[in-house]
């Protein structure tokens, strides 16, 4: 498998990532239970593998890196594989090397503060997606995901509430605005007690 065949392969993957995406935030899920059966989960991103043999793919990843330690993107890709394989130690590491490469990768910052929620180390992840959002506060994606994990790890649901309020304030009329007005009225006013 060549590197353009890989690359195509993380397009896909993302394609369906956001298409699993669009689902659940139109079927109202709202669960922050963890990641299931592919859906995202409150903000969270989960990338589902494609239709070939994820162990193949990452054996080709690790290949590729092995060969070129220093390329950030083939740290991504292999980071999003392990992640939906939901090995999220695997996806941390991975995506640890992708921001020391590329310190102005915000994906990463947000894939990787994920990647340590659903480790159950949520104070970790909040230092890396601030970490993120300082590169980039405009990024509207990990204002939502920094929402997520606040509401969802460390039940901080002011905090969470106040970073949804950022999310939508960037675009209000995006489908991540969409996700946080949901998010603020399902999860944050119901354990605020409003």
């Amino acid at each position: 498998m060549n590197r353009n065949n890989i690359v195509i392969i993380v397009v896909i993957v993302v394609a369906v990532a956001i298409a699993a995406y669009l689902i659940g935030s139109k079927s109202g899920d709202s669960t922050a239970t963890g990641v299931k059966q592919g859906m995202p989960q409150n903000g969270g991103a989960y990338y589902p593998m494609p239709q070939t043999n994820p162990n193949e793919v990452i054996a080709e990843l690790e290949k590729q890196i092995a060969a070129n330690p220093k390329d950030a993107k083939l740290h991504v890709s292999i980071g999003k594989a392990y992640f939906g394989l939901q090995k999220f130690d695997m996806a941390a590491a991975h995506y640890k090397n992708a921001v020391k490469l590329d310190p102005k990768d915000v994906d990463s910052y947000n894939d990787l503060g994920l990647s340590l929620h659903y480790m159950k180390n949520s104070s970790e992840a909040i230092s890396f997606i601030d970490k993120g959002i300082a590169v980039n506060p405009y990024y509207q994606r990990i204002w939502l995901t920094k929402g997520f994990v606040l509401a969802t790890g460390l039940n901080d649901v002011n905090g969470a509430n106040e970073a949804w309020k950022k999310a939508i304030s960037i675009d209000p009329n995006s489908e991540v605005a969409a996700a946080a007005k949901s998010y603020i009225a399902k999860v944050g006013q119901t354990k605020a007690g409003k």
